[in-house]
């Protein structure tokens, strides 16, 4: 990972570009984690969405720091102004051309990443919400008297 304070401490486009390559790792690993939080559902392997899932807030989390080093050091290497968040656009006008396409090309892989964790989720959700419904109906009727002696 990344060291924040030399990052802040020394922005550059340079750095900039390490730390949206480690953004971009971030959201493979929560589309990796969402794919994978899927697969459990589908198998029925209950026991391991808990930790499927403590993955995928842990990669979450660990984004979202990313995320404001990188609007900081957006602001430290363009300067803010009062009232104003530099965007993308903003940074990319404002540095030499090789890392521009460095960054931009980052941002493009991330904003497709995010759109395949989106297309995941959307597609599994009605799929995991009957899956999910149908083993608790069946654990139910398992636990029951009946379940537990035998239908006769």
């Amino acid at each position: 990972m990344i060291h924040t304070k030399r990052l802040l401490s020394e922005p550059s486009a340079e750095g900039l570009s390490d730390l949206m390559r480690t953004q971009q790792r971030l959201v493979e690993e929560m589309l990796f984690r969402t794919i994978e939080l899927s697969a459990l559902v589908d198998s029925g392997q209950h026991r391991f969405i808990g930790r499927a899932l403590d993955d995928l807030e842990r990669a979450e989390r660990e984004l979202g720091r990313t995320e404001l080093v990188r609007a900081a050091m957006t602001e430290a290497i363009l300067g803010s102004e009062a009232g104003t968040e530099p965007g993308l656009e903003d940074i990319l006008t404002a540095i030499d051309d090789d890392a521009s396409a460095a960054i931009q090309r980052t941002a493009d892989q991330i904003r497709q990443t995010l759109g395949e964790i989106d297309r995941v989720r959307r597609d599994t959700a009605p799929t995991a919400a009957e899956r999910v419904a149908r083993t608790r109906r069946a654990a139910s009727a398992a636990t029951s008297p009946a379940g537990l002696y035998g239908r006769d």
